[in-house]
C-alpha cells in the first residue's frame, strides 16, 4: 500500500560543490516537510573519495528533517558513481518499506536512471531536469557521461511528471503529451521574496556591479579577474561565491580598492548584497557549447531583484525574459563598454524589467510548484 505521506528525493545533495543547485534540492524538500510529508533522501553525490560504507541517518536538509542514505563510495570517484547504482537494489527495498507516494529524481544520472527502471511500487516518478548528460565539460571520457545519457532513454518512459530548467531542453527531449511538465529554471525561496526591493542607479557617485555564484572557467571566473583587471572608472565590483578560481580572485581583488570579494556569505547578505547593486553579471561560458543543456539559477533571482542582468548568451525559459536579459558575446572589452552604459540600457528596459519580475515571481515561486505537485502529480 502507498503511503501519502512519504516522498523518497534521489540527488546528489552537496552544498561544498554545487551551492545553487543545494539550495533548490533544500526549498523542494522543505514544501514536501511543510505539506506534513517525510522525506527519505538518497544522497547520490559520492562527495567522500575515500571507502566508506552505506550510511543511514537521520539529518538536516536546509530546515528541513529528513532521513538520509548516503551509498558506499570510494577512493575512486568516477568509479565510485559508476558502480553505484548496484545500491539501488538496496534502495528500491528501502523505498518499497517506505511506501513512498512520490519518487522525486534530481536529474537522470545513471544512479538515478537504474533508481527509477529498479522501483517496482506504484510512486509518481518526476524527473527533475537540471542538465543533460555532456551538458558540462568533467574532463577527458566519461563512462558514467554514457551510462548517464543510456539509461535516461529508457528510463524517463517510466515518469509521470518531468520540471525543466529551461524550455530548449523540453522541446528537444520530446516528452509524451500526457506526461505533466512545468519549466523551472530556478526556485524562489523564502529569504529573496522577502527582501524590500531596491531601485537601481540611486547612487549618482558610482555604478554598483555585482557578481554572485560560482568562481570556476565554466561559469566565468576567467572573465571576472580581467574584469577585476579593467574595471571601469566610476565602477564597484562586489565578487561572491566559491570555486576552483577563487583565491586567485580573492588575490586580484586585494590589489583593486574599487574591488570587493566577500568569499561566501550566508543568504541574508548575499541576497542583500544583490538587491544593493545595479548591474548584475553572469559572464557564464556560453552555453551553446553545452548543447543549451543547463541554465544558471541565478540570472532569475538576479531579475525578480529588478536589476539590470548583463550576460552571455542563455537558453530560452520564456520570450520576455530573454528580450529582459542585455546579452554579450563574452568580450570583456564589449562588457566593460555595456557596464558604463548600464544606467541608459536599464532605463530602455525598465518596464520589460519589472515585467519579467513579476513573471518569475508567479511562476518560479513556491506555490507555482506547490501548485503543480498537487494538481499535476
Amino acid at each position: 500500500m502507498v503511503h501519502k505521506k512519504r516522498v523518497v528525493f534521489v540527488a546528489a545533495y552537496s552544498p561544498e560543490e554545487n551551492l545553487a543547485g543545494a539550495k533548490k534540492i533544500e526549498t523542494i524538500i522543505q514544501l514536501f516537510t511543510e505539506s506534513g510529508k517525510r522525506v527519505l533522501l538518497v544522497n547520490t553525490s559520492h562527495i567522500n573519495s575515500k571507502f566508506a560504507r552505506t550510511k543511514i541517518t537521520k539529518s538536516k536538509v536546509g530546515d528541513a528533517k529528513v532521513v538520509e542514505i548516503t551509498p558506499f563510495t570510494t577512493p575512486y570517484r568516477r568509479l565510485g558513481k559508476a558502480i553505484n547504482p548496484i545500491f539501488c537494489f538496496f534502495t528500491r527495498i528501502t523505498s518499497r518499506c517506505f511506501k513512498s507516494s512520490i519518487v522525486w529524481l534530481y536529474n537522470g544520472y545513471w544512479f538515478e536512471n537504474v533508481f527509477a527502471l529498479a522501483n517496482k511500487n506504484n510512486a509518481s516518478l518526476v524527473y527533475e531536469i537540471e542538465d543533460l548528460p555532456f551538458s558540462r565539460d568533467r574532463g577527458g571520457l566519461n563512462l558514467k557521461d554514457m551510462l548517464d545519457g543510456l539509461s535516461f532513454k529508457f528510463a524517463m518512459k517510466k515518469a509521470s511528471a518531468f520540471t525543466f530548467v529551461n524550455a530548449e531542453i523540453q522541446g528537444r527531449l520530446c516528452v509524451a503529451d500526457d506526461k505533466a511538465k512545468f519549466i523551472l529554471p530556478t526556485l524562489l525561496n523564502d529569504r529573496i521574496t522577502q527582501v524590500n526591493i531596491q531601485t537601481p542607479f540611486q547612487n549618482s557617485n558610482s555604478i554598483r556591479v555585482g557578481y554572485f555564484g560560482g568562481l570556476d572557467a565554466e561559469k566565468g571566473g576567467t572573465a571576472l579577474l580581467e574584469l577585476i583587471e579593467n574595471m571601469p572608472e566610476g565602477c564597484r565590483l562586489t565578487i561572491s561565491g566559491k570555486g576552483s578560481m577563487a583565491d586567485k580572485i580573492y588575490n586580484a581583488a586585494k590589489q583593486h580598492p574599487d574591488v570587493r570579494y566577500l568569499g561566501l556569505i550566508d543568504e541574508e547578505t548575499l541576497y542583500r548584497e544583490m538587491n544593493e547593486s545595479d548591474v548584475l553579471l553572469n559572464p557564464h561560458k556560453p552555453i551553446k557549447s553545452s548543447n543549451n543543456g543547463i541554465f544558471p539559477f541565478k540570472v532569475c533571482e538576479y531579475l525578480y531583484l529588478r536589476k539590470l542582468v548583463i550576460s552571455t548568451e542563455l537558453p530560452v525559459i520564456n520570450e520576455l525574459v530573454s528580450n529582459t536579459v542585455e546579452i554579450y558575446s563574452g568580450d570583456n572589452k564589449e562588457l566593460s563598454k555595456l557596464i558604463l552604459k548600464s544606467k541608459d540600457i536599464y532605463l530602455s528596459k525598465q518596464q520589460l524589467i519589472k515585467e519579467a519580475s513579476q513573471y518569475i515571481e508567479i511562476n518560479y515561486s513556491r506555490s507555482a510548484l506547490r501548485d503543480f505537485i498537487v494538481e499535476k502529480i
